[in-house]
């Protein structure tokens, strides 16, 4: 009995590594990157309501490519409108395999839209999601998680999650990037549901 037990324990191991393995090398699954992609999006929401995202404004000097975040005078003095917005939730810090990690995503869009009345063929939606670690420092690739509507010539939903050099992430890679901001929304929820509670106990003491 002994020997089977150990069996099937190394039989299990193999298995996991296989998929691991597997999953280095193909594409993550539609349905995890719709879903993942629509959490996240619903949570950016929700804080930005709460009053718990930070913005910032992007400007670009006429004629150049460089962003930068200090308004720009036109010939008038005035300061320039920005191009871009953005939009940033920073997560709590959590501890995962011995490592402290901070995410944080943001959106970015621009200032004013370029279709205000027509619906385009394409709409597009984008997360930027960045990993630090506790000293500030970034220890995984800014990665661009992107959800594409098509109309034309039918209706369809597309999701893509994309190193900012342009590689698209493994599954395995986006497992990895999803956990830990999966442990870290887990966190900032468990503290909300504490500080409700203590509201809560103070109201009634009262």
């Amino acid at each position: 009995m002994q020997i089977i037990r150990s069996l099937r324990r190394l039989l299990r191991t193999i298995k996991v590594k296989l998929f691991i393995e597997v999953d280095k090398y193909k594409k993550a699954d539609e349905r995890i990157l719709s879903e993942w992609f629509e959490s996240l999006y619903q949570l950016l929401s929700a804080e930005e309501k709460k009053g718990n995202v930070s913005y910032k404004a992007w400007y670009q000097k006429p004629g150049e490519l460089e962003l930068t975040e200090t308004p720009i005078p036109t010939e008038s003095g005035q300061a320039s409108k920005p191009l871009y917005k953005v939009k940033i939730l920073s997560l709590p810090e959590i501890v995962k395999e011995h490592r402290k990690y901070r995410p944080q995503m943001s959106e970015i869009t621009l200032a004013e839209p370029i279709f205000p009345e027509n619906i385009p063929e394409i709409q597009s939606w984008q997360l930027d999601l960045i990993i630090f670690d506790a000293m500030n420092n970034k220890v995984w690739n800014d990665a661009a998680f992107s959800r594409y509507r098509y109309s034309q010539p039918k209706t369809y939903i597309k999701h893509e999650i994309r190193y900012r050099e342009g590689r698209e992430l493994t599954a395995y890679e986006v497992k990895i990037i999803k956990s830990i901001f999966d442990s870290a929304i887990k966190k900032m929820n468990i503290s909300a549901r504490s500080a409700r509670d203590g509201e809560r106990g103070l109201a009634i003491g009262l």
